[in-house]
C-alpha cells in the first residue's frame, strides 16, 4: 500500500516492548518523525500495520512475527539488536530487515539509518504511484520508470516531427494559394484593355459575359489571397 502523506513528517513504529528503545528511537527522530509504540502482541502488530507506517524498528525477536503481518509486507524494518548477535542479525537482515543499530544505540545513528530507509521507501511509493505498479524491488521500479520516459521521449519526439511536418505543408500550402491569387489577377489588366477594344459589332450579352467571367476571376484571386493570409495569421 502506498502511503504518500505531503505535509506530515514520516510516521515511524516502534514494536518492542522495551522502554530503552522506546525512549532511544523516541528522543533521536522526534520531533522530525512521528513515533508511535506499539507492543509485540498480534493485536499490537495489527494496530501498528493499520498505521500504514513509513518505517518499522523493532528488536530480534519479534523481527519475524511483525515482518508475516500483510500490512507490513513493503515497510523497511530498523533491528535494534545486540553486539553478541551476530548471526542472527544477519539472518534477519536477510529475511526480515533492512538495516540495524546496535546497542547501546546512538541517537545520531538512529536518525540516519531511519532518514535512509525511510528515503528509499517513499521513493519506491512514488514510483509506484507513478507507474500504477505493484512491484516492491526499487531496481525494478527505477528501470520501468527510465522506460516510461524513454517511451515518452521517443513520443514527444515523434509529436515533434509531426508538427513541423505539418508546419511546412502549411507553409507551402500558403505560398502555393498566395501565388495562385496573384496569378489570377495579373491576366485581368489584359483583359481589362481588352475589354475596350472589342468588335463594335460585338453583341452585348457576350460582352456582359466576358465582363462576368473577369470579375468571377477577379474575386477568385482575391478569395485566395485572403486564405493564404489567413494561413499566415493561424501560423
Amino acid at each position: 500500500m502506498v502511503h504518500l502523506p505531503e505535509s506530515s513528517p514520516p510516521l515511524v513504529v516502534v514494536v518492542e516492548d522495551d522502554a530503552e528503545i522506546h525512549r532511544a528511537v523516541w528522543g533521536a527522530l522526534a520531533p522530525a518523525f512521528t513515533v508511535k509504540a506499539v507492543g509485540p502482541g498480534p493485536a499490537a502488530i495489527t494496530l501498528g500495520a493499520s498505521l500504514l507506517p513509513d518505517l518499522v524498528v523493532v528488536g530480534a525477536t519479534s523481527a519475524l512475527r511483525v515482518r508475516m503481518e500483510p500490512g507490513l509486507h513493503d515497510v523497511p524494518f530498523l533491528l535494534v539488536t545486540d553486539p553478541a548477535e551476530a548471526a542472527i542479525r544477519a539472518d534477519l537482515l536477510a529475511r526480515a530487515a533492512q538495516d540495524y543499530v546496535v546497542r547501546p544505540l546512538s541517537a545520531a545513528e538512529i536518525r540516519a539509518r531511519a532518514a535512509n530507509l525511510v528515503t528509499t521507501k517513499r521513493a519506491r511509493d512514488l514510483l509506484r504511484q507513478d507507474l500504477e505498479s505493484d512491484a516492491a524491488d526499487l531496481e525494478a521500479l527505477a528501470r520501468a520508470s527510465s522506460r516510461r520516459r524513454q517511451e515518452l521521449a521517443t513520443a514527444l519526439g515523434a509529436l515533434r516531427l509531426a508538427h513541423e511536418r505539418a508546419a511546412r505543408e502549411s507553409r507551402a500550402k500558403t505560398a502555393y494559394l498566395r501565388t495562385v491569387g496573384h496569378e489570377l489577377s495579373a491576366p485581368l489588366v489584359s483583359l481589362r484593355e481588352g475589354l475596350g477594344h472589342l468588335p463594335e459589332d460585338t453583341p452585348p450579352a457576350a460582352a456582359r459575359a466576358i465582363q462576368a467571367a473577369m470579375e468571377w476571376i477577379a474575386e477568385l484571386g482575391r478569395a485566395t489571397v485572403e486564405v493564404a493570409r489567413a494561413d499566415d495569421a493561424a501560423d
